[in-house]
């Protein structure tokens, strides 16, 4: 019995262009007689990505607030114009809204990085990779205060997602949770 491969890149590819494809293989397999594969998992294959796309799963991305806190403290202790960790709430969302509304790169390869800051920016450097119907929404877990919210759609921004996802906040410790109606009144009246 041969054993037929074939190997493709589905980052960034939109499922009816994988379909054509794989229906082309499909026929080509029925008319050299390969019915058992043909009717098996690639029929199976094929009716999965009809169904349910290229990822049969979206995926919810969850990172703790203070991760996002070392990543921009790092970044603004880099640009010498403090540290964004000692910041008050206002200063960091008057920041965070003006680097939003900015045309300049925030940061750059020279950024120094430390293994946690790699692999929070890595995070956003996959999610602007990867074709936005793999994911649903990015949560903030221990989330504080309105900048928490700006913070994940400013790394998004720097990190190119082109199709930023949904930011969700988790006020889970009890002072949090009594705070987050300010908070999201807060978020929700800021213009950007």
């Amino acid at each position: 019995m041969p054993l037929y491969t074939f190997q493709v890149s589905v980052a960034g590819m939109h499922p009816t262009w994988f379909l054509e494809p794989l229906k082309l293989f499909y026929k080509s397999l029925c008319s050299c007689g390969d019915r058992p594969i043909t009717d098996g998992s690639l029929l199976d294959f094929l009716r999965q990505v009809s169904t349910f796309g290229l990822s049969l799963v979206r995926l919810d991305i969850k990172q703790e607030s203070d991760c996002h806190i070392d990543v921009l403290d790092a970044i603004t202790k880099h640009l010498e114009i403090g540290s964004y960790r000692e910041w008050s709430e206002e200063q960091k969302q008057e920041w965070l809204l003006s680097e939003l509304s900015g045309k300049r790169p925030l940061f750059g390869s020279d950024l120094p990085k430390t293994e946690e800051i790699t692999d929070v920016l890595d995070a956003f450097n996959v999610l602007a990779e990867l074709p936005a119907d793999n994911f649903r929404a990015y949560i903030i877990s221990m989330a504080t205060a309105p900048s928490d919210v700006l913070a994940v759609e400013l790394l998004q921004h720097e990190c190119h997602v082109k199709q930023p996802l949904r930011v969700v906040p988790l006020f889970e410790k009890l002072a949090n949770l009594e705070a987050a109606p300010a908070a999201l009144a807060r978020l929700f009246s800021v213009d950007w």
